[in-house]
Order: structure tokens, then C-alpha cells, then sequence
């Protein structure tokens, strides 16, 4: 019994040694498909068209990609890391138009946050020196994304002609993001790192909308590790 107890003891030991606790900070770029919410605030604008026929309403953004933030926890054994995920997400749609009269503008502002799990795989490593070196990966992350749209509306001066309501709504919905990446540890515990993915977002209609907030696009990510 003893023996099989110091067997174990020195199994952990030796794997705690192998293994390491990285603390990771990135920022990128996301694009976002969002086509319910660009027919959404199209839509808007052909109702502001039917009782103000001949404005020139003009679209000045139609939810573009945007500067994303990401932080990892991870659990790193040998050639395979896994630990928890989180990202925030936005972008913004709006329609407007101003002259000496007074304005008319509809914007639908997006927020997510992105919580999830991640499985990385580190399949190929070079040793560049001394605590140097460069790996390869994959990585796979299933998450949640917790959404809020807020639409922000105004017309001035108020009439009775055309009357727009600002409104708020919230959404959970899962999402898949398979990713490739390059590692490169300068010191045995400081590293930068370069990823590009594809996130697939499960997104469903929200009843109040008949829309759906659909974050599906490309991700592309550089950081910052840390690993203890």
C-alpha cells in the first residue's frame, strides 16, 4: 500500500513539474455576419421613407468588424493545454439624416460577451535556445455569448407624422470556434502569440424582433502570455 501511495505521489509530482498555469491577453479583429440586423435597420429606414418620402437617409455604419478583447486561463500539460475563455464583442448599425430643419437617426448598438472553454493542442515545437522556443497549435472553444441590442432612436422635432421607440433586448446563444496558432516563448515564461479562426454562432430569432444577432465570422487575434 505504501508503495503504491509513493508510486502516485511521485506520478503527480512529476506531472505537476511538466505542467504550467499561462494567463493570456489578446486583442484582434472580428467581423460579424449580422444579416437579420442589417434587414433590420433596412427596414427602419424604408418606414421613415414611407412617411417621409424623398428623404435622404443615408446608412453610415452597417455593423463592420471591430476590435475584440480576449482572456484565457489555461492549464498546460505537455503538448495539450485546456482552461476557460472570454472575449467582448460589439458593433453598430445606424441610419441618419440632418439638415437646418432637424434630424432623424435610428442606430441598433450590438454588445456580447463571449464565455467559454478551450482545448488547445500544441502538435509541433522547434527549440530556438535556451528557454526559446516556437510551437504550433489548434484550438477548439465552444462558449455562450450573451448579447444585448440597444436601439437608440430620434426625430426632432417631434411630430406626429413619424414616431420611432427606443428599446432594449437580451440574448444567449452558443457558439463554436475552431482556431490555428504560433506560440513564441522568449523566456521560460513570457510569450507572444498569433491566432486566426472561423466562429460559427448557433444563434435563434428573438420573438420580440424576428431578428437574430448572428456573431458568426472571422477572428483574428495577437497577445500576451504569462505562464507560472
Amino acid at each position: 500500500m505504501k508503495k503504491a501511495i509513493l508510486v502516485l505521489l511521485s506520478l503527480f509530482f512529476i506531472l505537476q513539474a511538466q505542467s504550467q498555469i499561462t494567463v493570456k491577453y489578446s486583442v484582434g479583429y472580428g467581423s460579424y455576419k449580422m444579416s437579420d440586423m442589417k434587414d433590420l435597420l433596412s427596414g427602419t429606414r424604408n418606414t421613415i421613407l414611407a412617411k417621409v418620402p424623398g428623404l435622404d437617409i443615408s446608412t453610415t455604419d452597417n455593423f463592420p468588424g471591430y476590435i475584440m478583447h480576449t482572456f484565457d486561463l489555461g492549464y498546460r500539460m505537455q503538448k495539450h493545454e485546456f482552461g476557460i475563455t472570454g472575449s467582448y464583442l460589439n458593433t453598430a448599425g445606424k441610419i441618419s439624416y440632418a439638415d437646418y430643419s432637424g434630424k432623424i437617426s435610428s442606430e441598433i448598438k450590438l454588445s456580447g460577451y463571449r464565455g467559454g472553454i478551450f482545448y488547445r493542442n500544441y502538435f509541433y515545437s522547434i527549440s530556438m535556445g535556451e528557454n526559446k522556443s516556437m510551437s504550433f497549435y489548434g484550438e477548439i472553444s465552444p462558449s455562450l455569448i450573451f448579447s444585448k441590442i440597444k436601439i437608440d432612436q430620434e426625430v426632432s422635432p417631434k411630430n406626429n407624422i413619424l414616431e420611432l421607440e427606443d428599446n432594449s433586448y437580451n440574448n444567449t446563444s452558443a457558439s463554436l470556434l475552431p482556431q490555428l496558432g504560433v506560440k513564441y516563448n522568449f523566456t521560460s515564461h513570457i510569450g507572444l502569440f498569433v491566432s486566426a479562426g472561423y466562429e460559427i454562432n448557433f444563434s435563434s430569432k428573438m420573438s420580440e424582433i424576428e431578428s437574430k444577432i448572428d456573431w458568426s465570422g472571422l477572428r483574428v487575434n495577437v497577445g500576451i502570455s504569462y505562464s507560472f
